[in-house]
């Protein structure tokens, strides 16, 4: 195996042990987390800050990303972009997946498919993606399907997504009477979450409007209507 540590490996390595263990490797393993371009290339644009939470252990700790790499902290940030609750279940498979220094398209679908549903369902609760004449001049649906699916289209995970009452409701699994559905592979799925996360992190009309533009003539390569 190669010395590094990709951060895949990095990540999920710290969520499977206790936090005074991990804290104990913090410096021993920082030096590789930082020699890896291939993770800060494939995460840049996606968060700037990501808060984690193993469950049902409860351990946390918040992923800090910067131009040349990451640092860990305890606990979760007043001001992280995300907080996922990850299953101790997953933490094994996808360990296994970890390669260093390279992201493959079999390691990007184990990664986008663990933060793929809690990403969208945060980032749509952002107040412009809620408003009623925002999403009728974008033509968005109430109802829409999202699978993802591997390189080999040997397996998938979806979730659905429906507006009511003003407010995006983000549920794993499938929905049987979506209006569109969107069938995505990871390098589509990590695309969106960067121009969705740059929309809202710069968040002036100007952005929005360039979004909204971009949204519509992607989703008519990655998605039907019904």
């Amino acid at each position: 195996m190669k010395n590094n540590i990709s951060f895949l490996s990095l990540f999920f390595l710290f969520s499977s042990m206790p936090i005074m263990e991990a804290q104990s490797q913090y410096k021993a393993i920082w030096g590789s987390l930082l020699n890896d371009p291939a993770m800060v290339r494939y995460f840049n644009g996606v968060f700037e800050t990501l808060g984690v939470i193993v469950m049902p252990e409860g351990e946390a700790f918040t992923v800090h990303q910067a131009e040349t790499g990451f640092t860990i902290t305890e606990d979760i940030a007043t001001t992280c972009d995300y907080v996922v609750k990850i299953d101790a279940k997953n933490v094994s498979n996808l360990v296994s997946h970890a390669q260093d220094g390279t992201v493959s398209a079999d390691e990007s679908y184990e990664i986008i498919k663990v933060l793929f549903t809690p990403l969208t369902a945060q980032a749509l609760q952002h107040p412009c993606l809620s408003k009623p004449l925002m999403r009728a001049l974008s033509g968005i649906e109430k109802k829409m399907l999202v699978h993802l699916k591997d390189p080999n289209s040997t397996s998938v995970v979806s979730h659905s997504l429906q507006y009511e009452k003003r407010k995006w409701q983000v549920s794993e699994g499938v929905c049987s009477d979506a209006q569109r559905t969107f069938t995505l592979t990871p390098d589509q799925a990590i695309l969106f979450q960067r121009k969705l996360f740059n929309a809202v992190k710069l968040d002036t009309a100007k952005e929005w409007k360039a979004f909204r533009k971009w949204y519509l003539g992607w989703r008519e390569d990655v998605s039907v209507t019904q």
